[in-house]
């Protein structure tokens, strides 16, 4: 769908953050691209859409920020076992760090390496291991995929989820929705 000439993509809502929400009342119209070829767009005229502010109930950042991961999490109560879903470069850089801080702190962790899709089959490759550790939070470790990916699983299984980008350029560490993929990598529509 595109909402004044701009996509909006499939995505998964995660309650685990802090929500606003705000009633502004914008006509607006929706145009499916996702249609066969050769049909005509659908115009769907004078809807009403809703504003929904959601962030963090906290956010940290800071230089070694990631060495204060267990005390940050412990603080939160949120005393694990952990599941950390990272890129293969969090999990290449950051395997001493999250070893010292989980381990500082008290919390039993497992680590899975994201598939490199936020696909349902990635979420749902996250939830089974989620379940055969016994994890009680999902940590995203990576760019907007992996964070996206750990963040639905998290959703469906009614579970917390903490946020560790990697990539400055990301909105889905602070994001309440979770853009899914095939697993090419195309946008489900």
């Amino acid at each position: 769908l595109a909402a004044h000439g701009r996509p909006v993509l499939l995505a998964r809502l995660s309650c685990s953050m802090l929500c606003v929400t705000i009633f502004i009342d914008l006509p607006i119209q929706f145009r499916c691209s996702g249609r066969r070829p050769g049909t005509p767009p659908i115009w769907l005229k004078g809807l009403t859409m809703l504003s929904v502010f959601c962030s963090p109930p906290r956010y940290t950042q800071g230089k070694n920020a990631t060495a204060m991961l267990g005390a940050e999490m412990a603080g939160l109560g949120l005393n694990g076992p952990a599941l950390i879903v990272g890129g293969r470069s969090p999990i290449r850089l950051l395997t001493d760090v999250w070893k010292r801080t989980f381990a500082d702190a008290g919390i039993a962790y497992a680590v899975h390496e994201f598939g490199g899709e936020c696909s349902l089959a990635e979420i749902e490759r996250i939830k089974h291991v989620a379940q055969q550790t016994k994890s009680q939070v999902i940590v995203g470790a990576g760019g907007g995929k992996v964070l996206d990916a750990a963040r639905a699983a998290a959703a469906d299984l009614s579970l917390p989820v903490v946020n560790c980008p990697t990539v400055a350029s990301s909105d889905a560490p602070c994001s309440a929705l979770s853009v899914i993929y095939s697993e090419a990598g195309v946008v489900e529509v």
